[in-house]
């Protein structure tokens, strides 16, 4: 088995082949770590025979597999590539630079992942007439898609790992790490770092370490190599299910280890792989895979169990932090999406964007990796206080906490803004900010429906809008000049502040005004962030047909649609 590369969808781990007891495998199946299902797909392509004794490694294009035994063409030399993209085999073997450059035919070798996307093999068996120990170190160029040979390194001429085979090597963010096997002088239990910026082997100085044994597994995760069981036949009894971890570390000319036994520490023990030889084990984002194995001395026991090794696990979780409740971004302004996030697999993320607050239709962003947690997103339109950002990924998501505001931007630059009949004109404040005006329209969250209104504030008519001010202070003068038709209204201030209509505090009614006319001043600092609505006495409003609001309303909106007028009479 083998690790898919991180940028495989979803991610998760790949196995091929092995050995049931009776029969060579030749199938090929994938892992999801996201929702811990197998699953086999469905290949067109030509692919690897029927083998055990293989080995596998994950490179940035797909996954590797070298070598092997069947008993139809018995110890195997071919490479192939399985690509996550397309789910498909390709033979590598063909290569030119494979052609007469490439390790023999061998099984139960090792191999593993190197920092920069090559891999790394080394050692393996073949028998019969002359039974041969390999101690040959091979690297696959994932480039050029060729081997080439480091084992005519002067400096792996005497430092190297003896020849060996049913040994377990496994990636580390320096190089490949390599414990035990079987040699010529029985069950081994040292350690050795192949260095893949010198293409060195050094043998890692531990104060303690696993049990001398061949058959085990071994995979890379973020707290340190993990292996797992294997088989020593000195032992009782000989087939193992211990768990240890290793950390490295470098002092600038000598690696050293610290092997630590969790099997009884730090996990489980009643929830524990059963003692195997055999097994296969992979890496995946929060720890490793192992799957099946063989157990038994004399008698067979082939399994196929599947575990996960790593941190407990628990739901997933995204937290939306920016936009915060309230917030308001001006169409046009960069904006910062911010999230965190906990137990997300490497799948990627995508970010939608609902401008009624209920219905995410629209994709501000896709294909974010899982562990990026900020988006700069170019505000558009259109305008909007009911808006919410969704961060998900598969069916983890977070939405942001509350509303917010998308904004229509009219630059404040000192001078009046002024809107079409009925004309609306603010002057005053200072400072460099911004100043926009929003309509709000019955479909907002926000601005309850006209009934409530009434019933609240007593008004039969009401003009509804948005001022907002981003980085002004001050004094604002609001001019409202509004046409005949509305009659000489008192008109009346009124704040939401979520969850009522309530008067502007310190603003009094304002009479029957001339011409049309109703001014207030204001603290700039209050139109920040809370809609606000004008009420007309009904008293003042006899006659006024349908037919003539009708009328007004299609006027007051085709100029300009800023304002949204409205008149219901109470039943």
């Amino acid at each position: 088995m083998a690790a898919t590369p991180s940028t495989a969808t979803p991610s998760g781990v790949l196995l091929f082949g092995g050995y049931d007891g009776n029969y060579y495998l030749g199938d090929t199946w994938l892992f999801n770590t996201a929702t811990s299902t197998w699953t086999q797909p469905t290949i067109t392509t030509s692919t690897p025979t029927k083998r055990n004794f293989h080995a596998m490694a994950t490179t940035p294009s797909g996954v590797l597999l070298f070598g092997g035994y069947n008993n139809v063409s018995n110890y195997l030399g071919d490479t192939w590539l399985f690509d996550t993209t397309t789910g498909s085999w390709t033979s590598k073997t063909a290569s030119p630079a494979n052609a007469t450059n490439t390790p023999s035919a061998r099984s139960r070798h090792a191999m593993a992942a190197t920092p920069s996307g090559d891999v790394l093999l080394f050692g393996g068996y073949v028998s019969g007439t002359n039974t041969t120990y390999f101690n040959d170190t091979w690297l696959f160029d994932t480039t050029t898609g060729s081997w080439t040979s480091k084992t005519a390194s002067p400096a792996n001429a005497t430092n190297t790992p003896s020849a060996r085979y049913l040994h377990a090597m496994a990636a580390t963010p320096s190089g490949v790490l390599l414990f035990g096997g079987y040699g010529s002088s029985g069950y081994l239990s040292d350690t050795w770092f192949f260095n893949t910026v010198t293409n060195t082997w050094g043998q890692v100085i531990t104060s303690s370490a696993p049990t001398a044994r061949s058959r085990h597994a071994m995979a890379a995760t973020p707290s340190g190599v993990l292996l797992f069981g294997g088989f020593n036949n000195t032992l009782t009894p000989s087939n193992l299910n211990d768990t240890w971890t290793l950390t490295l570390a470098y002092n600038g000319s000598t690696w050293t280890g610290t092997w630590t036994d969790v099997t009884a520490s730090s996990i489980d023990i009643t929830n524990t792989p059963s003692a195997r030889g055999y097994h296969a084990m992979a890496a995946t984002p929060s720890g490793a895979l192992l799957f099946g194995g063989y157990y038994g001395v004399s008698g067979d026991h082939y399994l196929d169990d599947t575990w996960l090794y790593g941190p407990t696990e628990s739901t997933p979780t995204i937290s939306v932090t920016s936009p915060t409740a309230g917030a308001t971004w001006t169409v046009g302004q960069t904006a910062s999406i911010t999230w965190t996030s906990t137990g997300l697999n490497t799948n990627t993320l995508t970010i939608l964007l609902a401008r009624n607050g209920v219905h995410f239709t629209e994709t501000i962003t896709h294909g974010l990796a899982y562990n990026v947690h900020q988006h700069t997103w170019t505000v558009t339109g259109p305008g909007t206080i009911n808006a919410k950002i969704r961060v998900q990924q598969d069916a983890t998501e977070g939405t942001s906490p509350a509303f917010f505001t998308i904004a229509d931007a009219y630059p404040y630059t000192g001078t009046t803004i002024t809107t079409s009949d009925p004309v609306l004109v603010i002057s005053g404040g200072s400072g460099p900010g911004t100043l926009w005006v929003t309509p709000l329209t019955p479909t907002n969250t926000s601005d309850p429906d006209l009934g409530r209104f009434i019933q609240e504030t007593g008004q039969r008519s009401a003009l509804f809008f948005d001022i907002r001010q981003q980085g002004l202070s001050g004094t604002l003068t609001i001019v409202l000049h509004y046409t005949p038709q509305l009659g000489e209204e008192t008109f009346v201030l009124y704040r939401w502040n979520g969850t009522g209509w309530v008067n502007m505090p310190g603003i009094p009614p304002s009479p029957n005004l001339v011409d049309h006319t109703f001014t207030i001043t204001i603290n700039a600092t209050d139109l920040d962030g809370t809609p606000f609505g004008l009420g007309g006495n009904p008293a003042a409003m006899p006659g006024l047909s349908p037919w003539a609001l009708a009328l007004l309303s299609f006027a007051l909106l085709g100029a300009g649609g800023w304002w949204f007028m409205r008149r219901r009479r109470l039943a």
